[in-house]
């Protein structure tokens, strides 16, 4: 019989927090405790205490240093989750905090479960479940006492409930289904740390799957990806997909596209709707080993690695009495039951994920909101998941929501805390419709010919240009500033780029201090170089590589002859790749941030390169190959003129432009010039884009330069899933 229960989590996982580590579960650790508090204590003798470095001495630094192990940072976790060959003094220490007792824990590491079973310890492991549309969460239960997995089998739920309920959230989502292709397959995105992704000693992501995406694209008619709401590196993982034309960003429930019939299979890494799948006549396919098994049999045999299911037994005292009977003194409570009730678990620990939309109380208030959110969603330019994580928390705050969106309505900004959401006012200065970037063309020069390019297609003009701006070609570093200044005062611009279609960035003397300017603003969340690269080497590329995000080449194609239809000369090619060879080198050198950008876009000269093309920069290093199909623009191809995508275009009121003379112009391909709506030198951002010239030429921007002849730069390439340039 053992002396003592404990309640703990994982306390070896650190978190950054306000610049030191911290125990990643230290909020869980409590909920769970307090959670669990009264049904323990109701039904054992011995006391009822938390495990944690808050009511112990126990240390996570001092655990690491004895499995010979350093707790450097969030990641080091990865080193010792399963730890295989634990020191004996590792194990000791461990020991005199769990001897004699029961530990219950809420989703234990491996190494714990390893050093329980070297001491013949006990432990319970709560896990949960991954079938999340029931009317409620529940748990999957491990242990490694065979007396206690014996008793808690007898309490599982019938699997044939999960089928039921599909069934009736199929029905539910005839009404308006999701917009799915026939012969389709999902990809479900996931969080980008969690235990469920571990596998070996690292993480696993979506880019350790390439060879499956592609796999996939040749399958189906259609690949959907389904982004995770919480996964903080999405803005990488939806720049990596770019490059598969064959995918489709979706951001539709889970389970309303579960639900449809042109859905052929479901495939994800780890993720628990894989584990839901085959209750909506779904195949699912795991891309790794599924981090549970289950067996809801009510006489399965005994295994330290099998799930049992629990619906909400969990929560009565006379369960934890009957299944702990066997290890531990225990009362005689009375059998009480709760009034059925939706949601307790969830609302208890805020875990509504998906479910939100499932909920019939959500779905009244979306209704009632819904266009709402939509609009303040469009107005402020925010991601669709911000939108998504306030519906999760709707249930509690349907009367904050009403009063945020009657008093602030588009004024309002999204700002998603740690443990919740929080609301605050846009700042003073804003701009009509929040423009999120700001593009800067800085120079007439250029060193290629391109065939797609105004230059190749406008001699007469190119000469004109030439020779009107021969002595000022470049814009100089006092406008440029002024810009700058100016943009970072506004909220919402936080994309920045030194690229339009004037000429090449690279070309101006000064690009470094352009960028370094830039980057000391700390204001910018994207800092982009686009060029094609020929005159990286006159550059000093290591001081570049650490003011900017993103240092992108556009190649096009890796065979000279191609390269030199495209680019104006095959001879071009070779110095293009050997400075792509030493951006690679100077950034691993340097430790630089900048992610190194190849580019591909496909016309008819390189039609059917692209995969000779990505093996070749995979296998040179770069961080990305971005693949996009050409756009006609600005009288440039106006057969690929498309006046339903040119109305939608993303660039007329999505980004402030500047051309080299410091003229606010229409987009990022007006290469004519005209129209401009005033001159930085004597006239403010606010004052240009909020102005009337703006105003009278949106209007009817349809039918005037340059948009009659556009086809609309922005959403015709995202509509495909592909990057813009």
């Amino acid at each position: 019989m053992t002396d003592k229960i404990l309640v703990s989590t994982d306390l070896l996982r650190p978190l950054m927090w306000d610049g030191k580590l911290d125990y990643f579960h230290k909020i869980r650790l409590n909920k769970y405790r307090h959670f669990l508090q009264y049904p323990l204590s109701a039904a054992v003798n011995p006391p009822v205490e938390p495990l944690s470095p808050y009511n112990t001495d126990f240390n996570f630094n001092e655990f690491y240093k004895l499995c010979g192990l350093e707790l450097k940072n969030e990641l080091s976790w990865l080193e010792i989750y399963d730890l295989q060959d634990i020191p004996d003094a590792a194990v000791e220490y461990y020991k005199k905090y769990i001897d004699n007792s029961l530990v219950i824990y809420h989703e234990a590491p491996n190494i714990y479960k390893i050093i329980h079973n070297k001491l013949n310890i006990p432990y319970i492991d709560l896990n949960v479940h991954p079938v999340r549309f029931l009317d409620d969460n529940f748990w999957g239960i491990k242990t490694n006492s065979r007396q206690i997995f014996d008793k808690i089998k007898k309490y599982q739920t019938d699997e044939e409930m999960f089928y039921i309920y599909a069934g009736m959230h199929r029905a539910g989502f005839d009404l308006k289904p999701a917009d799915i292709k026939p012969n389709s397959v999902l990809f479900a995105g996931q969080t980008n740390v969690d235990k469920s992704l571990y596998s070996s000693g690292k993480i696993l992501s979506i880019y350790d799957f390439k060879d499956k995406i592609e796999e996939f694209g040749e399958k189906y008619n259609k690949v959907y990806y389904k982004p995770h709401p919480y996964n903080y590196d999405l803005d990488k993982i939806l720049e990596f997909l770019k490059q598969y034309p064959f995918v489709e960003i979706t951001n539709e429930n889970i389970y309303k596209i579960l639900s449809n019939d042109n859905l052929s299979k479901i495939c994800a890494i780890t993720s628990g709707s894989l584990y839901e799948a085959k209750y909506f006549g779904k195949e699912a396919v795991f891309l790794a080993p599924p981090y549970l098994h289950f067996d809801y049999s009510k006489d399965c045999p005994f295994s330290e690695n099998t799930c049992l299911s629990i619906y909400d037994e969990f929560i009565y005292p006379h369960f934890w009495a009957d299944v702990l009977q066997d290890v531990v003194s225990v009362k005689t409570p009375a059998k009480i039951t709760l009034p059925p009730r939706a949601n307790r678990i969830r609302a208890a620990f805020d875990d509504y994920w998906s479910a939100t939309d499932l909920d019939p109380a959500i779905k009244l208030a979306d209704k009632k909101y819904g266009p709402a959110f939509s609009q303040i969603s469009h107005v402020n330019g925010l991601q669709w998941q911000e939108i998504e994580k306030l519906k999760y928390n709707l249930s509690k705050h349907i009367k904050s929501v009403k009063k945020f969106i009657r008093k602030y309505g588009s004024r309002m900004i999204i700002c998603p805390g740690r443990f919740g959401i929080s609301y605050k006012k846009a700042p003073k200065k804003t701009l009509y419709n929040n423009p999120h970037s700001l593009i800067i063309d800085t120079t007439i020069l250029c060193n290629n010919c391109c065939s797609f390019c105004w230059r190749k297609n406008y001699p007469d003009y190119l000469e004109k240009i030439n020779q009107k701006y021969s002595k000022n070609h470049t814009m100089d570093f006092k406008t440029y500033k002024k810009i700058v200044d100016d943009a970072v005062q506004y909220d919402s611009i936080r994309w920045f780029s030194l690229c339009g279609p004037m000429g090449d960035p690279m070309l101006n003397p000064n690009i470094e201090k352009f960028y370094e300017y830039a980057n000391s603003k700390k204001h910018f969340k994207t800092i982009a170089l686009n060029t094609n690269g020929l005159a990286a080497d006159k550059h000093d590329i290591g001081g570049l590589l650490n003011n900017i995000t993103e240092f992108s080449i556009s190649v096009d194609s890796i065979n000279p002859d191609t390269y030199g239809k495209i680019h104006g000369s095959g001879k071009y090619l070779t110095t293009v790749i050997e400075n792509i060879k030493k951006l690679i080198a100077c950034k691993k050198e340097h430790g630089a941030l900048a992610d190194i950008v190849v580019r591909f876009t496909e016309n008819e000269l390189n039609y059917g390169e692209f995969r000779e093309f990505e093996k070749y920069f995979s296998e040179l290093g770069v961080d990305r190959i971005n693949y996009t199909k050409m756009h006609g623009f600005a009288g440039v191809h106006k057969n690929m003129r498309n006046n339903d995508n040119a109305s939608r275009c993303q660039q007329l009121l999505g980004a402030v432009n500047f051309n080299f003379k410091g003229d606010m112009t229409t987009c990022c391909v007006n290469w004519k010039i005209e129209p401009a709506f005033g001159n930085i030198k004597n006239k403010t951002i606010k004052q240009m884009w909020n102005g009337h010239l703006m105003k009278k030429w949106l209007k009817n921007q349809l039918n005037t330069e340059p948009c009659k002849d556009c086809s609309g730069i922005g959403e015709h390439v995202q509509k495909q899933g592909l990057s813009i340039n």
